[in-house]
């Protein structure tokens, strides 16, 4: 009896699909502007290209979406993950970057009429200045000698103590400064753009065990969006601001394969 219960048992874990065990997992960390709730879905102007390109693919599972840093370790630590993120050297071997979604630039920003002049990392090295916490900003002020940092789990938070004089600058990705700025109840004409910093790109990157092969199909479905125009009806319904041309990229890390 015991013997026939065991063959049933393996018969049934055989006729279950093959792609069941090798699918991904789907995750967005929150940042306004790129990866948000929105109802009772996901928003953003990334997580909704991520979401128009798993609906190609037949993908059958929503976006999760978490805290920036729990999902930021999901990807370094998980297993068949990926995640809209930003690129950078701290992040370069802890996931694969073979998906670009976007492009974007890290700004210093002040109010629009500072009590003194800034434009530089150089005029706030020693003042207050807000960036969010185990972002790209973060790295981008450590690495300039910022001996104030004050580091936040969310960028509105960062508009309402710029607002309150409580930080004198705020570091972030001017598509996320907006949209918080928006969530905060405040004008985004109030936002002065003191100095561009870093042009970035953000990738649907993947943790280290996700195949290639895999990966292309995300590509192809982002492919086909562009050339349609769901790319750029996406971007215009977030009313996402792309960089402009003549910004310079920040070299990007050599992907590793």
């Amino acid at each position: 009896m015991n013997i026939h219960r065991l063959l049933l048992a393996l018969a049934a874990a055989l006729a279950l699909p093959a792609a069941t065990a090798a699918e991904v997992r789907l995750i967005a960390g929150a940042i306004p502007g790129f990866c948000e709730a929105k109802g009772e879905g996901v928003g953003g102007a990334s997580c909704a290209l991520v979401a128009e390109m798993a609906r190609r693919m037949h993908y059958p599972h929503k976006i999760e979406l978490m805290p920036f840093i729990r999902a930021l370790e999901t990807v370094r630590l998980g297993s068949n993950v990926i995640m809209p993120l930003g690129r950078s050297k701290a992040r370069e071997k802890n996931a694969q970057w073979r998906v670009v979604l976007l492009e974007d630039e890290f700004v210093l920003i002040t109010q629009k009429h500072p009590e003194e002049a800034i434009d530089s990392l150089g005029a706030v090295r020693d003042k207050a200045v807000g960036a969010m916490r185990g972002g790209i900003a973060a790295e981008i002020a450590h690495a300039g000698g910022l001996t104030r940092l004050e580091e936040v789990a969310e960028e509105p938070l960062n508009a309402r103590k710029l607002a309150a004089g409580r930080i004198v600058a705020w570091i972030g990705a001017w598509n996320s400064i907006r949209q918080a700025q928006r969530q905060a109840g405040l004008p985004v004409a109030d936002l002065r753009r003191a100095a561009v910093l870093q042009r970035f790109a953000i990738y649907l990157a993947a943790s280290r065990d996700v195949p290639a092969e895999e990966l292309d199909k995300w590509k192809a479905a982002l492919d086909a969006m562009r050339a349609d125009g769901t790319y750029r009806r996406i971007l215009a319904e977030y009313d996402y601001e792309v960089p402009q041309s003549h910004v310079k990229s920040a070299p990007a890390p050599a992907a590793s394969r």
